[in-house]
């Protein structure tokens, strides 16, 4: 059985500045133009956006191409090409795709590539969340975009109301899904047409959840076919209606019917040879990118593959297109979930956006004539663009999908990325004049080649020459110029092609030119991988002047000498005729740098080191911060910043860190301290803060701070003129001033409950004749009508949701029948009283059973007594209602001091999770979780999350100030007056040395002594002059042992703080009885 424990967590958490750890998922939101970013820090981050006051320069293209008559060449393919005969449907297909081709040549060719323009010039942050304790790794807005739901790696899914009306204060937002995966959750994937999602995580679980009612509806197991060992989910994706598709790090892509219970296993799609990183998926077809640097289209039909992407050459790690980006795009614009345009990103942190605007079988029909065609055509389409590229892994990638106001189709202008250091955001390519000349070209290729056209190429020729294109073109030196441009608007194609039927290699014999010469491109191969045989990027300048010149220089020259704030690269594109051999090709991105760049802020904490008094740790940030915190008040001590002269962030090295870390050791050992005292707690570092850890080992290691060292570092905590009398040598339990501190107005108000209880339960019981009715007839219609009167006039001392602090706290002497309850103080009371206490699980121990048992008690002496009661409850606490509390049940010492740090001291941010740990979970699980602002303005709600949530060590310490008995380690020593004749000469008392010192008076009694490890030296003193048999003149003076009387051990003299345990560890270092000697205080 799990175990639960309780974790508070330290660290940056400035709710408007960027992540601290890298961003692994985000969403883009059509509806209101935010970002939604997880990170690895645990927070979501809302970022807003920035209206744009200029207008875009677009791509200054003069020639204009008519969008119409492209459309009507497209549908004379579909109409009159193919096996009609005769001149007329030919002839008409020849011109109209001959026409449509020249004016995409001119359009295309000599101009740099368009973008499209952008409402928005930036972004900002305006709002934060707190979510999880560990790495957020997907989340997904539903509802259009009304919700946000994210998984973590703390085992959890949580849902955020962003539709909520209190979206501003952050409270009431979020609502935890049940606990079902005991691994990472890695992947979400939302039924965008149901209201449900499903999640995948390490533990091989795809769990289908009904978003209304927040619970699993179906649940299934991805093993391995031979072994039944769980494979772990790395990505998954949906049909939108039944089919689930999952992938990992078994190479295989797994898919299963969610209709059946556990998941009908429907096969899998074997190809991928590494594992899979991501998956796109609509009712057609599944899209996938593995580690093996492959993207691949498959055909749901027959599970096989219809295409491959090769572009990358390092392990693609994410896929995303518009509607994957930005869920609510499709019931707003005339979108699709395909896949003619998607994004890609890989871990060399390239960024490739792939075009497959006219890909056949989008649209065609499995019955069509033309469909073989349609396929072979298919194989060789698609654009793709280097988008941009970065300086380290892609991790996430999401596009800014709008809808057009003009005639609500969407646009795509620019795309966020993550990666370790940046949320980067660049301008987007439009490659869609691109897109459709190769459709054109191809196209004419492949009805060329296959005789469909009877094409007259000296007509061709001719007409190639009084094209405006060839008149651009014909002014290249054909001596030097070894970048074929296409000429040829017709169908004519080299008679060398050997290469025409395959759907890899140049579709041309490669020229032989010359190597010195360097080129550029944007454009990716897809097939085979590299740079694209059919475009590149270049000046006609640098094209026309080469001559023992590196092109690539020039065009480099050209970029340098444009403004310095541009984004993209203008370089023009130019279409080959022939390709040019890949080694003289290097790939360009668009754009030259990102268009807004966000850094993540380098303060995760990377080290710790606790201080010996247990209550001090030091950390230090990735930047080189140094933070000393103290884990009582949950704040910051001191800093010690960077004073290094790093400019940027990314000169962090390993060289710096290390130059950090020793300067950290420098600081450790300064502020050092000479305690020997048990772990109290555990301290991690989670998703870049300090993870504070209770667990019920806690309990019965109880660290104690005495008193006058307690209130020097914290005065606020000093005893009042109204409290109990308090000693220097008085020792407080370091757990019991955390815990009550955290749950002081908790405790007040179960304290409330209970005067409410029991007085409401007094009042039903006069309403019941006799004495020998049971409990269970509280729940009778009939008491419940003759006692309403009485029990509307019950109150609580405080309203709901109104804070109880130390000052305002109502007095035991004081009524509790000021206030009306309202209806639901009512209904919150009548839950515990009506209430059967069978119907509980009696074997689970928490703080709800815990009241249900004293609601049996209570009423079991009412039966034979129908007097007032006295509490159950034995709170911690100097409040006068829990002081009164004490003396009802007249308890010894209960004049004790109780110190209880005031809220005001605490950060109300501070989060408190209720986690739980096993052996079979791949790490805690939340089970929920509180910030202390909640719990410092208790509501109904938090009351009962409490009562069922809090781990079960708790209930004890919490409702009746009981702890484990702990055993006390006791420690031998014997007390023995200095040996003056071994000191020094130069060391003096009372201005004498050695052998002429003079003797302190005997002692009276034994000098061998046992005490418990926490004895301090000032006590010894204090007891040794408690032992003199005579008076020294300092005793007369009444002046304190410790001021004038010394301890050594072993020639050390003993600081007055110190305690025994500390002396026999640091000093004695041996296992036999200690040997302590007292003088007088050297002159």
């Amino acid at each position: 059985m799990s175990k639960r424990g309780m974790a508070y967590f330290l660290g940056d958490s400035d709710p408007l500045t960027n992540h601290v750890l890298p961003i692994n998922a985000m969403q883009y939101s059509s509806y209101s133009g935010q970002l939604f970013s997880g990170g690895r820090d645990g927070t979501v981050k809302i970022w807003q956006p920035t209206e744009r006051i200029d207008t875009a320069i677009n791509s200054p293209n003069p020639f204009v191409f008519n969008e119409q008559h492209f459309e009507t060449s497209q549908s004379s393919l579909s109409n009159g090409g193919g096996n009609s005969g005769g001149n007329g449907p030919q002839a008409a297909t020849q011109n109209d795709m001959s026409e449509s081709i020249l004016k995409l040549e001119t359009s295309i060719s000599s101009n740099p590539l368009c973008y499209e323009d952008t409402k928005y010039s930036g972004y900002t942050i305006n709002q934060s969340f707190d979510l999880h304790f560990d790495w957020i790794n997907d989340l997904k807005l539903i509802n259009n975009d009304r919700d946000l739901v994210t998984c973590s790696s703390d085992l959890s899914i949580k849902m955020v109301n962003l539709h909520s009306a209190n979206v501003e204060e952050g409270a009431g937002l979020v609502h935890r899904f049940p606990s079902i995966h005991t691994d990472y959750i890695k992947k979400l994937s939302v039924f965008k047409f149901e209201n449900s999602i499903v999640s995948g995580g390490l533990d091989g679980k795809a769990v289908v959840w009904d978003l209304n009612a927040l619970k699993p509806i179906n649940s299934l197991i991805s093993e391995e076919e031979t072994s039944g060992v769980p494979n772990s989910i790395y990505a998954l994706a949906n049909n939108d209606t039944n089919i689930i598709t999952t992938g990992g790090s078994s190479n295989i892509i797994n898919l299963y019917d969610k209709r059946v219970k556990g998941g009908k296993f429907m096969g899998k799609l074997i190809g991928h040879q590494d594992q899979i990183r991501c998956l796109l998926m609509n009712d057609r077809f599944v899209l996938s990118g593995s580690s093996d640097t492959s993207i691949k289209l498959w055909d749901l039909r027959n599970w096989k593959v219809y295409k491959n992407f090769e572009m990358h050459n390092d392990p693609v790690w994410c896929l995303t297109n518009g509607v994957d980006s930005s869920p609510g795009l499709l019931n707003q614009a005339a979108s699709h979930d395909d896949f003619r345009v998607f994004y890609s990103g890989d871990r060399a942190g390239n960024i490739i956006k792939t075009d497959m605007s006219h890909f056949s079988d989008f649209d065609i029909d499995d019955y069509e004539e033309d469909a073989l065609f349609n396929r072979t055509l298919d194989q060789k389409l698609g654009v793709a663009t280097l988008v941009a590229k970065s300086n380290s892994p892609i991790i996430s990638l999401c596009v800014e999908s709008n809808v057009r106001s003009s005639n609500g189709s969407s646009e795509e202008p620019t795309i966020f990325s993550s990666n370790y250091t940046t949320l980067d955001r660049y301008r987007v390519p439009d490659v869609n004049e691109i897109s459709k000349y190769q459709y054109l070209r191809t196209t004419m290729d492949l009805f060329t080649m296959d005789g469909l056209l009877d094409v007259d190429e000296a007509e061709a020729s001719i007409a190639d020459q009084q094209s405006d294109f060839y008149d651009i073109v014909s002014h290249l030196s054909m001596d030097t110029n070894t970048l074929d441009i296409q000429l040829s608007l017709s169908g004519v194609t080299n008679n060398n092609n050997t290469n025409a039927g395959t759907t890899t290699g140049p579709p041309f014999p490669v020229p032989v030119v010359d190597t010195d010469i360097k080129y550029t491109s944007m454009f990716y191969n897809i097939d085979t991988g590299g740079p694209s045989w059919e475009f590149v990027n270049a000046y006609k300048e640098c094209l026309e002047e080469n001559e023992g010149q590196n092109i690539q220089q020039q065009q480099q020259q050209q970029i340098q000498t444009s403004d310095s704030t541009a984004t993209i690269d203008r370089t023009p594109v130019e279409i080959l005729l022939n390709p040019l051999p890949p080694d003289q090709v290097s790939l360009i991105p668009f754009n030259i740098r990102a268009m807004n760049q966000f850094p993540i802020i380098n303060k995760p904490m990377i080290a710790k080191r606790m201080l010996n008094n247990k209550r001090h740790i030091l950390t230090m940030l990735m930047d080189g911060v140094i933070i000393l915190w103290d884990i009582l008040m949950c704040k910051e001590l001191k800093t010690w910043s960077n004073d290094s002269k790093r400019k940027h962030e990314e000169t962090i090295t390993k060289d710096f860190i290390e130059e950090r870390t020793k300067q950290m050791d420098k600081i450790y050992h300064q502020l050092q301290t000479q305690d020997t005292l048990r772990n109290w707690c555990d301290v991690e570092i989670k998703a870049g803060k300090l993870m504070v850890i209770l667990r019920e080992s806690c309990l019965k290691n109880l660290v104690e701070i005495y008193y006058d060292e307690m209130i020097k570092d914290y005065p606020m905590l000093s005893v009042g003129s109204d409290m109990a009398k308090v000693d220097a040598d008085d020792r407080f339990a370091i757990i019991k001033i955390i815990l009550n501190s955290f749950f002081h107005e908790y405790l007040a108000a179960e304290l409330d409950f209970d005067i409410r209880l029991r007085e409401e339960l007094l009042l039903r019981r006069k309403t019941v004749k006799g004495s020998s009715d049971s409990l269970s007839k509280l729940n009778s219609k009939e008491i419940e009508g003759e006692s309403s009167s009485l029990r509307k006039k019950l109150t609580f001392s405080k309203s709901k949701g109104q804070s109880s602090s130390h000052q305002d706290v109502v007095s035991a002497k004081s009524s509790v029948c000021d206030i009306p309850l309202s209806g639901s103080d009512v209904t919150f009371l009548n839950e515990i009283i009506t209430a059967n206490v069978s119907g509980t699980n009696s074997n689970e121990v928490n703080i709800h059973n815990s009241i249900l048992e004293h609601k049996q008690k209570y009423w079991e002496k009412l039966k034979s007594n129908n007097k007032a009661l006295d509490t159950l409850l034995m709170l911690y606490s100097n409040d006068p209602m829990f002081i009164a509390s004490k003396q009802e049940k007249g308890s010894e010492g209960n004049n004790n001091y109780c110190p209880v740090i005031p809220s005001k001291y605490l950060p109300s941010n501070l989060v408190l999770t209720v986690f739980e740990d096993d052996p079979t979970l791949g790490n805690f699980r939340e089970v929920c979780s509180y910030t202390l602002n909640e719990l410092h303005n208790i509501t109904h709600e938090i009351i009962r999350s409490l009562r069922h949530n809090l781990p079960s060590w708790l209930v004890q310490p919490l409702l009746y100030d009981k702890y484990p008995p702990i055993e006390v380690t006791r420690i031998s020593f014997q007390l023995l007056e200095c040996n003056y004749l071994q000191l020094a000469p130069n060391k003096t008392i009372q201005g004498k040395s050695q052998k002429k010192i003079k003797r302190l008076p005997q002692i009276d009694g034994s000098l061998k002594l046992t005490s418990h490890s926490m004895l301090r030296v000032l006590k010894i003193l204090g007891y040794v002059c408690e032992k003199f048999e005579s008076k020294t003149s300092e005793m007369r003076d009444k002046k304190l042992a410790y001021e004038w009387l010394a301890l050594e051990c072993k020639g050390q003299e003993l600081p007055p703080t110190m305690t025994l345990q500390t002396i026999k560890t640091i000093i004695w270092k041996s296992g036999t009885d200690l040997e302590l000697r007292y003088r007088r205080k050297f002159d």
